[in-house]
């Protein structure tokens, strides 16, 4: 009894049945060739759901209002990390606010560390946002 008809009895079997004489490996591998193509499909299809899934809620939550209405007015990551920081200082949940209250912006309403800090930075927002 060879090696291949000793770990695949039902094969041998099978082939003695229909009258298959091919190898027996080869029939064993395209089909584990396809289980493998349709659960990698099946995996890419659900990666690719998910995926639009954690898109569409990233998209349509505050955090992505925040950050389409800073793209819209052409802010940049050192410009939106400061407008992050003042949302925190003027305790607003939302940093999306922002761009709906310029009184914000006004140096005298934060802590003075903070207006020390990006007063020049503030005054350019302000002026870009609320012309």
């Amino acid at each position: 009894m060879s090696l291949l008809a000793a770990l695949y009895p039902w094969q041998s079997a099978m082939s003695r049945v229909s009258g298959d004489h091919s190898a027996p490996g080869a029939s064993s591998a395209a089909a584990l060739f396809a289980v493998l193509t349709v659960a990698g499909l099946i995996l890419a299809g659900l990666g690719w759901l998910v995926f639009g899934y954690v898109q569409q809620r990233r998209r349509h939550s505050t955090r992505g209002l925040f950050l389409a209405l800073c793209q819209l007015h052409g802010l940049g990551a050192p410009q939106r990390r400061v407008l992050q920081e003042l949302a925190r200082q003027g305790d607003l949940n939302e940093p999306a606010h922002l761009f709906l209250a310029p009184e914000r912006f006004d140096a005298r309403q934060l802590p003075a560390d903070f207006a020390a800090r990006h007063g020049a930075e503030l005054r350019a927002l302000q002026a870009r946002l609320f012309p």
